[in-house]
Parts: structure tokens; sequence; C-alpha cells
């Protein structure tokens, strides 16, 4: 059975439920407010004090799953609406009343060729068919992307709802004792109690982010730019503490970096302005990253003379020493040249702006604009109170004037991926934020890439981080060369990866034998990965 949509039906509808939640989401706050009122309350006595501690740990976090639960179903109310408001503003849309009224009118259209010239007789008539039969298609396909906009919408707060769902139940098993003024919690489920928990934590996170857009978005209501309404003298300092010249300083919290890259999100092509703007009021972001405009310039010009000159390991270790004086391109790209007798590509250095800003979904859409034309393999698994997520590259690099490829593995904490699961491709999971893995738990990563255009399947780079990383383990992997002559679609990146841990080791292999895009081979600590 097809799909049956009312698209007029649609905004009436949201802003209903809107309406709804808003007024739940208050009544939530105000119920938490005041219990964190009674909880701060200076009143003794055993019994009190226990009943306090029975709000901090049930009814708090469950009020602030409630809140977190609208605002899932708020944002995912919107992305539903906005999804509506691109499909054909009618009554109805009926996805087999269509199919069966676009395969009447291909029909008759067939009969009209079919005629003894046809073709020119009946010209006008096909003519007329054929536009009904686009007019026809153009609601299916608006049909298909509504489908495809909106598949999986709500899932994040059904899971919320879910655990809501298990507050009745739970709360029954709660007793007071009277005798000894205690609560007993015994018969409580554990993973309930770590989940609401976790919801209260990630609802938390959520306020201090907003609360850090709010003072750096230069957005009105409309959508306008007002760069008046920017708080500069806290941006000044956010970017203060960023310490390019010397990681060791770095010091923005995981709510910060994620404020930020959401501004960025939003300005999308409106970031140039933003940047002057950002300049004219003492905040020089652009020079964070030197020659930034330059280098993308050249990428995007695909100026082949260019790209033939730097492919000369000769020139090309001497330009890159050049613009990287004192290690600052390194510094802040993570990258360094091996040089003419080294292999000849560019390597993941050990200490990098970048594994200060860990990684996200959205970096990977940055990419793209930057040039970037990558096959990409994700996957996460959960051990020892983290989620992992472990992804690969191959592919081309600077609008194909390179190529190359990348392992890299990233965690967060197990209570957050509770709270807010990571959904590959999804709108929510976008800006869900990993830490690069820290020294003492990185991993010995050898990255070997094969050229397979050919009959015979030619290695072109072999990048070991045992030869240069700090006790030869590291986060990431990246080997990139600037040539033109190789293609994703023919690479093929082999990925050794040492674990001792017997545990994570099995959680890995049990993870990699579940997908089909990969293959893998474990040998004794290793795990060795093939991604074609």
């Amino acid at each position: 059975m097809g799909t049956v949509i009312y698209p007029g039906r649609i905004p009436g509808k949201m802003g209903i439920m809107d309406s709804e939640l808003d007024q739940m989401s208050e009544a939530a706050e105000k119920a938490k407010s005041a219990m964190v009122k009674v909880n701060g309350d200076f009143l003794s006595g055993l019994a009190w004090g226990n009943t306090k501690e029975y709000f901090l740990t049930i009814h708090i976090p469950l009020l602030q799953s409630f809140r977190l639960w609208s605002r899932y179903q708020k944002e995912e109310n919107s992305v539903y609406k906005n999804a509506g408001s691109a499909l054909p503003q009618i009554e109805e849309l009926n996805q087999d009343t269509l199919t069966t009224q676009r395969d009447w009118w291909v029909s008759e259209k067939t009969k009209l060729l079919q005629w003894p010239l046809g073709g020119v007789l009946n010209l006008p008539a096909i003519w007329i068919c054929q536009r009904i039969i686009n007019q026809i298609e153009e609601k299916l396909r608006a049909i298909e992307t509504f489908i495809g906009a909106t598949t999986g919408t709500y899932s994040y707060a059904n899971g919320v709802l879910e655990t809501l769902e298990q507050a009745q139940s739970n709360l029954g098993r709660i007793s007071y004792d009277p005798s000894t003024h205690s609560y007993d919690f015994s018969l409580v489920d554990a993973q309930w109690l770590r989940t609401i928990k976790a919801y209260q934590q990630y609802r938390d996170k959520l306020d201090t982010i907003e609360d850090i857009y709010d003072k750096v978005s230069p957005f009105k209501e409309n959508g306008d730019l007002d760069f008046e309404s920017v708080d500069w003298k806290y941006l000044a300092d956010l970017i203060g503490r960023v310490h390019p010249e010397d990681l060791d300083k770095f010091d923005l919290t995981e709510e910060e970096i994620i404020a930020i890259t959401k501004l960025l999100d939003q300005l999308d092509d409106r970031i140039w302005d933003f940047l002057e703007a950002a300049e004219k009021h003492g905040c020089d972001i652009a020079s964070l990253v030197p020659f930034s405009k330059e280098l993308i310039w050249a990428a995007q010009t695909g100026n082949s003379k260019l790209t033939d000159i730097l492919s000369s390991p000769f020139i090309e270790g001497p330009a890159f020493n050049f613009i990287n004086n004192g290690g600052h391109i390194s510094r802040l790209l993570g990258f360094t040249y091996t040089g003419a007798d080294n292999g000849d590509y560019y390597y993941t250095v050990e200490d990098s702006l970048q594994s200060k800003f860990g990684f996200m979904d959205y970096y990977d859409e940055v990419g793209s604009l930057l040039g970037m034309d990558l096959d990409e393999y994700i996957t996460t698994f959960n051990y020892g109170g983290k989620e992992y997520r472990i992804e690969l590259w191959k592919g081309n690099y600077g609008f194909g004037n390179a190529y190359g490829g990348e392992f890299g593995i990233y965690y967060r904490d197990a209570a957050e991926a509770i709270a807010n699961p990571y959904v590959q491709g999804s709108e929510q999971s976008r800006h869900t934020y990993y830490q690069c893995l820290p020294e003492g738990e990185q991993f010995r990563i050898e990255q070997r890439i094969y050229d397979t255009s050919e009959s015979t399947i030619k290695l072109v780079i072999k990048n070991d981080t045992a030869i240069y990383a700090n006790n030869g383990n590291h986060f990431w992997n990246l080997a990139i060369q600037t040539k033109r002559d190789k293609s994703k679609d023919t690479l093929m990146n082999v990925y050794t990866i040492d674990i001792p841990d017997d545990g994570m080791r099995q959680v890995i292999t049990e993870v990699l034998s579940k997908d089909e895009e990969i293959t893998y081979k474990e040998f004794g600590d290793s795990i060795t990965i093939t991604f074609k």
C-alpha cells in the first residue's frame, strides 16, 4: 500500500503539537525548579535529607527527561513540517492513485505512438499525455523525497519516550521505611536509573551549548545577519583560548566547540561576511589558518600547472617547508611532508589543532566543500564505559589534485550515547561530538594504499604510525600524495591496528563481522581491515 499525504494539514497539526509541547515543557521546568529549591532548603532531619536525595536521584532527572523529550519532539516536528512545505500544496497526495494514473497515461501515449504515423498525426495528443505524465511523476518524486526526509524522524523522541513509559512501574518499586526514614531503590531497574541520569546530563549540556551559541550568533529570527548582536568580546576570548602557537594551552570546552561548529554550519556561504565582521571587531579568526583563503582558491581553481609543480617531490618539499615555517601549518592541519626520499606523501603529526577539536559528521561535510571526494566507512561500538567511533576514508583530496586515505578512532562517554544515540546520516547526529583518543589509549596503525586500476595491484603509499608517533601509537593515520592519476573507485586501503586488549578486540571484530562494506582478519593482537 502506498503513502497518502495531506500537505495542507501538516502546518496546523504541527502547530498544535508544538503548543502542547511548550506547555508540557514549561510545567516540567517549573516542577524541576521547585524541586531544586526544596533540595537546597536548609531543612534538617534524617527523613528530610533522604527525601531530598530521592528528589535528586529520581524526580529531577525524570523531569529533565520530559524536557528533553519535548525538545526532540519539537525539533523533529520542524523536520517534518519543513519536508511538508516542499510538497505540492494540494489536499491529497495518494501514491497508489498517482501511480495508477501515470501508468494509464503512459499506456494512452503508447497507443497513440503505435498508430500508423502516430508520432506525427497525434503529436498534440502525445504532447498532452507527456505533460500530464510529467506532472504526475513530479508529485510522485515529491512523495519519495518527503518519505526520505522523514524516515527515522522521531526516533530520538521515541527513545526518550520509551524510558519515560517505564517510569510508573519503576517508581512503584521504590519503598519508604518509616522506621529508618530511608528509601529502598534496590528493586528499581539499574539501567533505567542510569538512562534517566544520562538524559539529565545531556539536557544540561544542550542548555549550555544553546547559551554559548546565543552569545556568538549574528542571526535574527528572520534569518538575517545582525553583527552588532554578537558578543565579540566573548568570541575573542574563545579564540584566545585556542593557542595555536602552543596547543598544550588549548582550553575550549566540548560545549564551546559544538556551539562554534553549529554557528559555522548555519553561516554556510555567509562565513566570509562573518569573518570580515569578526576581524573589524578584533576577532581575527582567519588568522588561525595562514594562507587559508589562498590555499582554498588554489585548490578550487584546479590549477593543473600548480599541481604538476607540487607533484615533483624536489619542488614540493621546499615549498611546503616555506609555508610551514616553524611547523605552524603542521600544528594546525595535523600533517607534514615526508620528503622526496621518504615516500613523497603527507602524513599525520603527533599534535595538531584537529586533535583538540575532536570529530563529528559535520567535519566530513565541510571536507566536501574543500574538495574532498571520499568513500567513508563508519562504525561505533561500546566498551569500558565509552562509545568508540572508527572511521575510514579513501579517495581524492584538493578537488582531485591529490589522493590518499585515513583511519581515525574517537570516543565519547557511554552515558551520552544512551541519551543521544548516533545515527549515521541523520540531522540530529551531524554535531554529535567525539573526542580524539588521548595519549596512552591510542593504537599503532599501519595504512597501505593500493591502486587496483590495472591488472596488477600496486602498493602506492605505506604509512605506519610506529615510525613517527610517540610510542608508535596514534588516533589518526592520514596519508596523501599530490597526484591526479588515482580515483577513489580504484583505491583499496588496508589498515592494520594493534589492539592488545582482548576484550576490546573481540567487541570490534563482532561489530565488523556485521558489515558488508569491509572485510577483516584477526592476526594475534592485530586486526586488518580491507576497504575497497
